[in-house]
């Protein structure tokens, strides 16, 4: 089934309008129920958490999370029994689904996600702030890195964190199959640094973390924290 009308006179939409968001989306309602994807997802999320939670001082009591693009739940998996709760966000209503079926299987009550793409207006997700932000193995899926930043930065409480991790850029093509759905083949350190003092956010802290072979490529995962003032 083609998205592409190219012959329709009714269709205005230009190819360079390619809109990630929702093709996004649509890629990943289908890519949820995909097995293999979800083996990755739980081994990088495994090798994750122990940086997500040195960059942070988790307190179960009192630290309020939210998960970007959060897919699955599987990095909220591992966080979760260091946190008082975990909000995830994902473009993804299949994603969500299946997210809080993960919360609610493992009986984490304080997992829960809802579907939403985030465009930093006033009012979005009930003006809630949290301590920490995650956004794992996303950002090359984001056609505008600083703007994503500025309106994650826009979440944190004062003294939170946000907690990126990605790709290195280079090493390979990408699998055809994936290509319409990453709008850059892995991330530049300097790009992120940027995005993320182009947010107000500070004691930037990038961290080469571990490498991961998948489809015979290997990704170099760096984490890139910042801080609210």
């Amino acid at each position: 089934m083609s998205h592409h009308h190219h012959h329709d006179p009714h269709h205005h939409s230009s190819e360079h309008n390619h809109d990630y968001s929702k093709a996004n989306a649509e890629h990943f309602d289908k890519e949820s129920k995909n097995q293999e994807m979800i083996k990755v997802g739980t081994e990088l999320a495994q090798l994750s958490a122990p940086y997500i939670l040195k960059y942070y001082k988790f307190d179960k009591e009192t630290t309020e999370v939210l998960d970007f693009a959060a897919g699955w739940g599987l990095v909220s998996k591992q966080i979760i029994p260091y946190a008082k709760s975990i909000l995830g966000v994902d473009v993804s209503q299949g994603m969500v689904d299946l997210y809080n079926e993960t919360g609610k299987k493992e009986d984490f009550s304080g997992m829960k996600a809802v579907c939403a793409d985030l465009k930093g207006e006033e009012g979005e997700l009930d003006g809630q702030k949290f301590n920490v932000i995650i956004c794992n193995m996303a950002y090359h899926h984001f056609e505008d890195v600083g703007k994503m930043t500025k309106i994650l930065a826009g979440f944190l409480k004062p003294g939170g964190k946000l907690i990126v991790s990605d790709f290195r850029a280079g090493g390979g093509e990408v699998r055809k199959d994936f290509a319409h759905v990453i709008a850059a083949h892995g991330m530049a350190g300097d790009v992120i640094r940027d995005a993320f003092a182009g947010a107000g956010l500070t004691d930037i802290v990038i961290e080469d973390a571990f490498d991961y072979t998948l489809f015979e490529r290997v990704l170099h995962i760096f984490f890139t924290v910042g801080s609210k003032a």
